[in-house]
């Protein structure tokens, strides 16, 4: 057959040559029968919920250890769909209302919820609609006992959707290269595509009428496209950029025990992002040097009541004494706005965003504070721990914070404060002289210096981490921490960004933590870079008046530095 080129959004990137493994949908068909006793039904729907709760922590751990925390939160948002009253509770109703099968209520209250979900134009309700149809799955195959579903064979997997507990399945040693109908590159099963490093292609229409079991096929993730009976020289021509590809990974390995110093002997801290002891070992197969942020939020988050002083001494001593003695810096709660907590009753609020979360959710529930307050206290002896306030605005909530220390005993760990909010950046030397470090978290910032939500499709394209005055303020961040003699670092998802590197380097920053498996990447253009030369090109940068002119000249300037330097 003559080789076809189909073209489809590029998901993940990389190359992969292998047989197409076709894996076709299976629908629901609802019995419309009526049970005798609909209290057995609901046991068995609840018995198939806890089977769920376990499979899904199984599934967080994994992830978190092979992917990142970020892609884990996935699989924790459906961990809170088990308790979900649009869920779970329209289930059980159905279950005892209509007297039907349990399996006949988890297919149509999960299809129905999704439908709404889709309806709706936000890509947030889009992607809960993924998750909605996932976690129906799960319970429809807990009911039925089948197992979960996994592809037959190595090669390249076809399918009309996968969800993203199928995508946390697939191993890239067993499945090369994923191409789907439905979906896109911003959807969770891409994102964990590309954490797991297989090549995918995603919204290719119809590509199941056109592809066969067994037929030969290279997948490009980079470009979006799908080559069918491809001849020998494409397959020639990809097995030598998949070979390339991996060269690239074994170099990126052999940067593990070596520091980010520039080849002017400048020296940033490599940490990683965790949410849980799991990511102690992925933080230290990468060579991090700390961890910067362990967000706390999976301690409080899916349960219906507060977890106690010990149980939570237990995590943190597990995570110190696993990284001992490389830091361990501790996020304290940061719920509120979209994090809710049942046994909290939090007042409903028209911007949560802006209310009562973080710092000020803590000040305001001192049972919640001082009990995590005591448990750090007393984890620290096991290893070198320091303590991050986030959502900080004001200088009393640092003082307030301080007395609180003074009576939970832990007036000798390490603080810190994250820069989320302007007036913490605005503010930061007069916050300098009162912490022990700076942490800027960019998601957050640049979300309230540009008064956008990233994640409303109506103005998503007004949220440019590289804009000017984002940039700006991060500059005086580390200028007031340098003054002060207090380290600066960089939590959020911008310091993952290679083009971001030479800004940092520029700015002086002294630590950047993020998902344990970008550390590799982002260390081997630190060691690329000259701190003379990158100060200079941040000046130039920072008087500029435009996001795209900013992020033109540093893919300029990453290209050239490719090419005038050899890599590692």
């Amino acid at each position: 057959m003559a080789p076809m080129v189909l073209k489809g959004i590029p998901a993940a990137p990389g190359t992969a040559i292998g047989k197409a493994r076709i894996r076709l949908s299976e629908t629901g068909v609802s019995s419309g029968v009526r049970v005798a006793s609909p209290e057995a039904e609901l046991a068995r729907f609840e018995a198939a919920v806890e089977r769920a709760r376990t499979e899904l922590r199984e599934i967080v751990d994994r992830v978190a250890s092979r992917a990142g925390e970020k892609e884990a939160d996935i699989f924790r948002s459906q961990l809170l769909m088990l308790d979900d009253p649009l869920l779970a509770g329209a289930i059980k109703a159905a279950i005892l209302k209509d007297a039907c099968p349990a399996e006949d209520a988890v297919d149509r209250v999960a299809r129905d919820l999704a439908e709404r979900f889709r309806a709706l134009d936000d890509q947030r309700f889009q992607e809960r609609a993924v998750d909605v149809g996932d976690v129906g799955q799960r319970l429809a195959r807990n009911l039925s006992g089948a197992p979960e579903l996994r592809p037959v064979g190595a090669g390249i997997l076809f399918a009309s959707s996968l969800t993203p507990s199928e995508v946390s399945l697939l191993e890239s040693a067993e499945v090369d290269g994923i191409v789907t109908e439905q979906g896109g590159a911003t959807g969770h099963a891409a994102i964990l595509a590309r954490a797991l490093n297989i090549a995918a292609v995603m919204g290719l229409k119809d590509v199941l009428t056109r592809v066969r079991e067994g037929d030969s096929v290279i997948v490009d993730g980079t470009r979006g496209e799908v080559i069918l009976h491809p001849d020998q020289t494409a397959r020639e021509s990809y097995r030598a950029r998949g070979s390339q590809e991996r060269a690239a990974r074994g170099q990126f390995a052999g940067l593990r025990d070596l520091p980010a110093t520039t080849l002017d002997g400048f020296r940033i801290e490599m940490a990683a992002n965790i949410a849980g002891p799991a990511g102690v070992g992925a933080a230290l197969a990468v060579g991090a040097e700390a961890v910067g942020v362990v967000r706390t939020e999976f301690l409080f988050l899916d349960r219906q009541t507060m977890p106690s002083e010990d149980e939570q001494i237990e995590v943190y001593r597990e995570m110190a004494s696993g990284m001992a003695p490389r830091k361990v810096v501790i996020r304290t709660l940061d719920a509120g706005g979209d994090k809710n907590l049942p046994y909290c009753r939090l007042p409903r609020e028209e911007n949560p965003a802006l209310g009562l979360r973080g710092i000020r959710l803590c000040l305001e529930r001192d049972e919640i504070f001082l009990t995590q307050l005591r448990a750090l206290s007393r984890a620290a002896a096991f290893g070198n721990l320091a303590i991050m306030l986030p959502m900080v605005s004001d200088l009393s909530e640092v003082r307030r914070t301080r007395e609180h220390l003074s009576r939970a005993g832990a007036e000798a760990v390490s603080l810190g404060i994250m820069i989320e909010t302007p007036a913490a950046a605005i503010m930061a030397e007069d916050f300098a002289r009162e912490v022990d470090f700076l942490s800027i978290g960019t998601n957050d910032l640049t979300q309230y210096v540009l008064a956008v939500d990233r994640l409303n499709e109506h103005v998503a394209a007004l949220y440019q981490p590289f804009h000017p005055a984002v940039l700006r303020l991060m500059r005086g961040v580390s200028d007031a921490g340098g003054r002060c003699g207090k380290l600066v670092g960089v939590c959020g998802e911008m310091a993952a960004d290679p083009l971001a590197a030479p800004l940092f380097v520029g700015m002086g920053m002294g630590e950047l933590s993020m998902d344990p498996q970008s550390i590799p990447a982002i260390k081997s253009v630190i060691r690329r870079l000259r701190k003379s030369e990158a100060a200079r090109l941040t000046a130039v940068l920072l008087a500029l008046d435009s996001a795209g002119e900013i992020v033109a000249r540093l893919g300029q300037y990453m290209d050239d530095l490719t090419h005038t330097h050899n890599p590692e």
